[in-house]
């Protein structure tokens, strides 16, 4: 990003969007599929279970 108007812009087109989802592993695997929208980035965190 280069000047203020840039940044401005980028600003009133984000939608910030947060979404939780359970999923189980079977055959120790999970599988996750997505398609992303262009410049659009995605945070997976994966824990284990007691």
């Amino acid at each position: 990003m280069e000047t203020k108007e840039e940044v401005e812009t980028l600003k009133q087109l984000s939608h910030p969007f947060l979404k939780k989802s359970i999923s189980s592993v079977t055959n120790q695997a999970l599988d996750y599929e997505t398609v992303l929208e262009p410049h659009e980035i995605r945070l997976i965190q994966i824990s284990k279970r007691d």
